[in-house]
């Protein structure tokens, strides 16, 4: 029930933060056309527009506000409950079983592993439903202000989606292999900081030496073949491309008459908020993607069998014996 609550203040507050966003330009390009029409007070057109900006400007940041906070105690509770919850179950395995893992990984899972689980949320999934509003209300309002204006962003937004499938298809195995080789690497160190008398009792820091760094050259090109899959992350490329054609298509329609300058000025504006779901989305998805990672490395631990002795089918009898007290 307060995960509900939580959610659905999240979902609200980010929700009115986007669209009283997203009526920002819109207002603006009344301010121009205020002014260009030359008729009427201006100043006092100014003043209103200004006083307007204002108000919404300090609405937006309220439900922001919210927004946020609701998002990061959703992230922290579910950080707490999944460490109780792999607590619980390392608790209940067998002495085998943990004879078995190697303990830095063990620190990896429950550490490490449960805290991507929370960026994952906050703000990998914050980000995420951000954008995804913020790439669809500016929709809204361009069709108020002329449904022809919708031609580039509409194939922009396709491009948008296609492209981003591909990065995540490429992205999703490379991360799973990142959080894989840091659990190795970490394991490695810890046996070996446990383990250094007998190291150098026996003289193999060198082997030691090599071990680890190899371990950690392919965890570092785990790394530079993230950069390699976030560098080819073509949304970028199609953005610029998508604002000049349609600034183009705009500046047709005011020659045409069907559009004001203001109307312009507040396309412009509403394309620009294109920008946000378009760079965030390098971030955030891959943070999401570390944390459905961790999360199979979480749940894989939970699930290992733990090799205990179970007579599931039991054996119910009455309790017999004596109690005999001698010399008592």
């Amino acid at each position: 029930m307060q995960f509900r609550a939580l959610l659905a203040a999240f979902i609200v507050g980010s929700l009115a933060a986007t669209l009283l966003n997203g009526a920002i330009p819109g207002i603006t390009g009344s301010a121009f056309d205020e002014v260009l029409d030359g008729t009427g007070d201006r100043q006092a057109a100014l003043l209103r527009i200004s006083l307007i900006l204002l108000a919404i400007v300090m609405v937006r940041g309220a439900f922001d506000v919210v927004a946020r906070y609701s998002i990061e105690v959703m992230a922290k509770r579910l950080e707490r409950d999944s460490r109780l919850e792999l607590f619980t179950s390392l608790l209940g395995k067998s002495q085998t079983f943990h004879n078995r893992q190697q303990v830095g990984d063990l620190m990896a899972r429950s550490t490490n592993d449960v805290r991507q689980l929370g960026f994952m949320l906050s703000p990998g999934l914050d980000l995420i439903i951000d954008s995804m509003l913020a790439l669809a209300v500016p929709f809204i309002f361009i069709a108020l202000i002329d449904v022809r204006l919708l031609l580039v962003p509409a194939i922009f937004a396709a491009g948008f989606f296609i492209t981003l499938r591909l990065y995540m298809k490429q992205l999703a195995p490379v991360s799973d292999q990142l959080r894989n080789q840091f659990g190795v690497m970490n394991g490695g160190l810890n046996e070996a900081v446990r383990g250094v008398e007998v190291i150098k009792a026996t003289g193999q820091e060198e082997q030691e030496r090599s071990k680890f760094n190899r371990t950690a050259r392919l965890y570092r090109d785990f790394q530079v073949l993230q950069g390699l899959v976030q560098a080819r992350y073509l949304p970028t490329l199609l953005l610029p491309i998508a604002i000049a054609t349609a600034i183009l298509h705009g500046v047709y329609l005011v020659q045409q008459g069907d559009i004001s300058i203001g109307q312009l000025i507040a396309y412009v504006g509403l394309l620009q908020q294109l920008g946000f779901p378009t760079f965030i989305s390098t971030i955030s998805f891959s943070m999401v993607q570390m944390g459905l990672a961790s999360a199979r490395r979480i749940l894989d631990l939970m699930q290992a069998e733990t090799e205990l002795d179970q007579n599931a089918g039991g054996h119910v009898a009455p309790i017999k014996g004596d109690i005999v007290f001698e010399n008592v």
